[in-house]
């Protein structure tokens, strides 16, 4: 399982690493967002950006080494606890390549935002081992992410309101 909210700790490779090669989204001062997830204080990586994408897929690449055959990216909407909307705000900056359409706020790249972290994910996956079909499984995605990752429709309970909410989620699928 794969949650995109980084710990944000100096000495932990994978914040180490995103810093030196500047893949963070920022707060509309122009720093690191923080926002809080399981780990703690945490920063987030933009996937609008191609070198972001590749650093990820890299970081990917090297955890299927390690045994991995399939991937589950959780938390990708990208939530983010102790807020009422339960995500980032809207004024957050992504510097977004061009072909995406450039430096926006957050509020235009949120619903891409899960796509984005799964092709990652898919590429890396890809280049560890390029004889496997990658198994990506993506809370959150957009038009085009099922070629990238199957999507689960995210926590439910066995109750009639679950029940009834799962009919309109599956039909969006």
């Amino acid at each position: 399982m794969l949650d995109p909210g980084i710990k944000q700790e100096e000495g932990y490779f994978v914040y180490d690493s995103g810093s030196e090669n500047g893949v963070w989204i920022q707060n509309a001062d122009g720093k690191p967002y923080v926002g809080k997830v399981w780990p703690g204080s945490c920063v987030f990586p933009d996937f609008t950006q191609k070198k972001t994408r590749s650093w990820w897929a890299k970081l990917v690449k090297d955890f299927m080494s390690n045994g991995v055959d399939g991937i589950w990216n959780d938390m990708n909407e990208p939530a983010v606890f102790k807020t009422v909307t339960k995500t980032m705000p809207n004024s957050n900056i992504h510097s977004g390549d061009a072909e995406l359409g450039g430096c926006q706020n957050h509020l235009y790249y949120h619903n891409v935002y899960g796509m984005l972290m799964a092709r990652s994910t898919y590429e890396g996956m890809k280049l560890g081992n390029a004889e496997k079909r990658p198994f990506v499984l993506t809370r959150a995605g957009f038009v085009g992410s099922q070629r990238y990752a199957a999507t689960w429709t995210g926590d439910n309970l066995s109750n009639w309101d679950h029940f009834h909410m799962s009919i309109s989620m599956v039909l969006q699928l």
